[in-house]
């Protein structure tokens, strides 16, 4: 029996690390290698950039050359490494463009190479599944800790993969990048493959494959430590509830010297005698146990289903198990979202407005939201208040505020 206000298996799982901040450790350690060879492609986006006048000359030669232009170019900044992804994502569509340039503009020296170009290729194509991943770690709108493992796992592989690509910088970039994984996520984190087992899609089957495809040697430990480990936390929810509900059975002085009404049900004595067994003292399987044996649900069956939305629904079948799931699956796996939502402080708080009242900040931030909706994460938040906050904060100055 356990106390009612302490943590379950003694907190072990109560820490859980940013992905996002680590997945942004792992390729920023990549990155420091391939920062010399992308400077010539950083130089020339910056030259386009320097100035209006080169920004139409730029233009003309895109221009010519026929490219159809969508999003310009944009400059990377040194603490995103996603803004290189980007930075090298759009300047690859203008490689014709930037040659046209040298051409027409003999101030413009930095022009990269044909074997930095396709360099520059291959480190895109790189880095674009771990943009991805990031932008799908950061989401809020559905629950996060069921998709950790299958995208770690994936980084796992992509690793593996170019570090023996044949590109001796692409692979240099991989084993760095590498050692830094095995720093934080050599065992993955338990308690979000936790939240894989507890999606009925996944299960323990896919855990096991998927250890398989990186190292058959040691699938099988991985896994028993997970579920070994599943089997202790559910032991000790259940108790703790058990334990709760128990308190919240003991009859007071005045129940006591009052007839209950239960005592004239014929079951009564059983309901007691029942409510004196402890979970788990009996010999039938648990409710974990019986959500382990079941088949797992097809995944292509269930692509969009809603993970929480079952454990609400047809996951009450397994009793104890689901409110416990349902705490697992709610586990946020970044603070990306939060730290987002107060960076904007300083755009509301300028020097020119710095004496605002809490409650007036909290209204500027408020209608900002009711105006132009969240951040969209995978974008520039700069960029995004860029056309929003000065609209907001002008509204709110003419009425007073």
């Amino acid at each position: 029996m356990i106390s009612g206000n302490s943590l379950l298996c003694d907190g072990r799982f109560f820490h859980v690390r940013c992905c996002a901040h680590v997945l942004n450790l792992i390729v920023q350690e990549g990155l420091s290698v391939a920062s010399e060879l992308l400077e010539n492609i950083r130089e020339s986006v910056r030259f386009v950039k320097a100035s209006g006048s080169r920004k139409d000359a730029f233009a003309a030669c895109v221009e010519s050359v026929g490219i159809r232009s969508g999003a310009g170019l944009s400059l990377d900044v040194s603490t995103r490494w996603n803004s290189t992804y980007d930075m090298l994502a759009r300047a690859l569509k203008f490689r014709k463009a930037f040659a046209r340039l040298k051409e027409c503009d003999r101030n413009y020296k930095s022009l990269p190479s044909e074997d930095e170009w396709d360099r520059g290729e291959r480190i895109c194509d790189f880095l674009k599944p771990f943009s991805t991943i990031t932008t799908y770690f950061s989401g809020v709108k559905y629950p996060t800790a069921n998709v950790y493992f299958l995208q770690v796992w994936k980084i796992e592989r992509l690793l593996k993969h170019y570090a023996d690509c044949g590109d001796f910088r692409v692979e240099e970039m991989a084993m760095k990048m590498q050692s830094k994984f095995d720093k934080y996520w050599d065992q993955y984190s338990i308690i979000l493959a936790m939240g894989a087992i507890l999606d009925p899609r996944l299960k323990v089957q896919i855990l096991k494959s998927a250890y398989n495809k990186v190292d058959p040697s040691t699938s099988e430990e991985k896994v028993d430590v997970i579920v070994q480990n599943l089997k202790d936390l559910y032991k000790e929810h259940r108790e703790k509830a058990w334990t709760t509900s128990s308190f919240s059975t003991i009859p007071t002085a005045h129940e006591l010297l009052t007839e209950s009404p239960l005592e004239d049900d014929p079951n009564y004595d059983v309901f007691e005698l029942e409510r004196s067994i402890q979970p788990g003292s009996d010999n039938t399987k648990s409710n974990l146990q019986n959500y382990l044996d079941d088949p797992r649900l097809d995944l292509r069956s269930f692509t969009d289903m809603e993970v929480l939305s079952y454990w609400k629904g047809d996951g009450q079948r397994y009793g104890d198990l689901a409110s416990l799931a349902c705490d697992v699956l709610s586990i946020p796996i970044t603070t990306v979202a939060a730290e987002s939502s107060f960076s904007i402080g300083g755009r509301v708080l300028n020097p020119f407005r710095n004496r605002l009242l809490p409650r007036n900040v909290q209204a500027l931030l408020c209608t900002r939201n009711w105006l132009r909706g969240y951040a969209v994460l995978e974008g520039d938040i700069e960029e995004f208040f860029d056309d929003g906050i000065e609209a907001t904060t002008s509204m709110a100055s003419s009425s007073g505020v």
